[in-house]
């Protein structure tokens, strides 16, 4: 049987020469430059490729300057305090180190704050490196609205501000009061025998000299240089209000600005006595004439005390205003600071911003309406205002949680509060007030709590006499308008004492305000 020949077997020598790759199993193995770097590895990589990027367009940048740009310094400077363009040093880096000065800083303050009478002389050496010139009323709300929104504006740069604001008013006082007294030849012996009870505080009449800081300050009460202030609160609280001693002590005369600034100053006025002419203190004028309270200085998603500080003193400055009264404010981002202050149990903040609210209510605005199915009382024993605070405030209130802030008699003091501002916008119906009234004097371990429901319940089902004068309110600005003694049918548990007066408002001098939008309508 013939068989196939057998071919001979390759050498070994043969296999070790041949190609290894032919007789490998699966994937060859990489060499180590072709395998894949490590996640920090690759990290570092793109930390330097972009390193490497943004230098080169830093010195591309520097090299390749636009035509505004490339304008001195000085120029720059000039062309932002004419435009007032808070979003200038936004458009580049190289802009933003132009304007990013304190000095810039502050003139922006003072050209947005100081209220002009646009006759006096006015002292252009604050506006450095500013050249001054007068801005109207449309300049100062953007100006205002523009400053309060960048990160710089804080509330101690305000108040490092307040000192040269306070002089700039002064000195235009000081030439009003000086030319009136030429008109009228006054001799210095005229002066020295003023009647005004102000000389019996030591206030002189007399005119210091320009230069006088000191004479000038004490001669427009811009400070104060003790305790005892002609312009505090001359009403203390009456009655036992309701918990009204347990509330934390606040600064007599509100927020003041650096060195002991008031937010104003007061002039001088003439009169005729006896056929000799006098002086008196007049009026107060704010040194900061605030148009604007943007929508984050209210809507807040937390209340600290720089916050509160900043609103409070906003507000001191609206109530001097003697030229225009405009103000640009949301009463929606105020109703929403509100919410936030009764979620977190502040009752300091509840009472500052309901204080606001009454300063911006609008008279004769008819009738609020009832929302949804509530039933509204047909009087008003607080308002009118052109918006009535929310329902939804007071049931906030009924419904906090206790657990955040302990104790039995915080949510009354809320809701004291809210009554004294909203008690016309509780209606006859309402299940979430008529809860907590009914629970809290049924178990509340405190008198003045059961006597806050039990009133609170007989106001709602109308059983309650007043004695009060037709289109009399019962509260104004939070106080009650007849004494407890005059209150002859029943006993109301609230402290006969304003917002104002309850807070320290420095309120002595001011007259009465009532704002407006820019357009003439309501504020808000």
């Amino acid at each position: 049987m013939l068989m196939p020949s057998r071919k001979p077997r390759r050498q070994a020598q043969d296999a070790d020469t041949s190609d290894s790759s032919s007789h490998s199993r699966g994937r060859p193995m990489k060499r180590t430059s072709e395998l894949k770097p490590s996640l920090e590895a690759r990290r570092q990589r793109a930390k330097v490729i972009h390193e490497q990027a943004t230098a080169d367009m830093s010195i591309t940048r520097r090299t390749e300057l636009s035509t505004f740009e490339s304008l001195p310094v000085e120029i720059i400077q000039q062309i932002f305090f004419h435009s007032f363009e808070v979003n200038m040093p936004r458009a580049s880096p190289y802009l933003a180190h132009a304007l990013a000065n304190p000095s810039i800083y502050n003139a922006l303050i003072q050209f947005a704050y100081f209220d002009s009478d646009e006759e006096s002389p006015v002292e252009t050496r604050h506006f450095l490196p500013a050249e001054y010139r007068h801005v109207n009323l449309g300049e100062k709300i953007r100006l205002q609205q523009g400053i309060l929104n960048c990160r710089w504006c804080t509330l101690a740069r305000l108040k490092s501000c307040m000192p040269a604001l306070s002089r700039l008013q002064m000195v235009q006082a000081w030439h009003r009061e000086h030319n009136a007294e030429e008109e009228l030849q006054l001799e210095p012996e005229a002066l020295s025998s003023t009647l005004d009870y102000s000389s019996r505080h030591g206030l002189s009449p007399m005119l210091p000299e320009l230069d006088d800081d000191v004479g000038m300050e004490t001669h427009f009460l811009a400070k104060s240089f003790s305790g005892d202030d002609l312009s505090a609160p001359s009403a203390p609280p009456r009655g036992p209000g309701l918990l009204s001693g347990e509330r934390r002590s606040v600064d007599p005369v509100g927020p003041v600005g650096d060195a002991g600034t008031f937010p104003r100053i007061i002039v001088w006025a003439f009169i005729t006595i006896a056929g000799q002419p006098q002086k008196i203190l007049d009026e107060g004028v704010s040194i900061m004439a605030v148009y604007v309270i943007p929508d984050h200085v209210l809507a807040v998603p937390a209340w600290t005390e720089e916050r509160l500080t900043l609103v409070q003193l906003l507000r001191q400055g609206l109530r001097f205003l003697r030229r225009e009264n405009v103000l640009v404010i949301s009463v929606q981002a105020l109703f929403k600071g509100m919410a936030t202050a009764i979620h977190e149990g502040n009752e300091a903040a509840l009472l500052v911003l309901l204080e606001l609210h009454y300063a911006i209510r609008k008279i004769d605005q008819g009738e609020p309406e009832a929302d949804g199915g509530t039933t509204l009382k047909t009087r008003t024993m607080v308002g009118p205002f052109a918006h009535p605070l929310p329902l939804q405030l007071f049931h906030l209130a009924c419904a906090r949680p206790k657990h955040l802030h302990p104790g039995p008699n915080l949510t009354a003091r809320l809701l004291s509060l809210l009554i004294r501002e909203g008690l016309d916008m509780i209606p006859f119906d309402d299940p979430y007030i008529t809860h907590w009234a009914i629970h809290a004097s049924e178990s509340s371990p405190s008198s003045q709590i059961v006597q806050l429901a039990r009133w609170l319940l007989r106001d709602m089902a109308g059983s309650t006499m007043y004695d009060l004068r037709a289109d009399e309110p019962l509260f104004v600005n939070g106080a009650l308008t007849r004494r407890q003694e005059q209150m002859t049918f029943s006993y109301l548990p609230f402290p006969e004492v304003t917002f104002t007066q309850e807070i320290g408002y420095l309120c002595g001098h001011a007259a009465p305000v009532t704002f407006t939008a820019p357009d003439g309508g309501p504020c808000g």
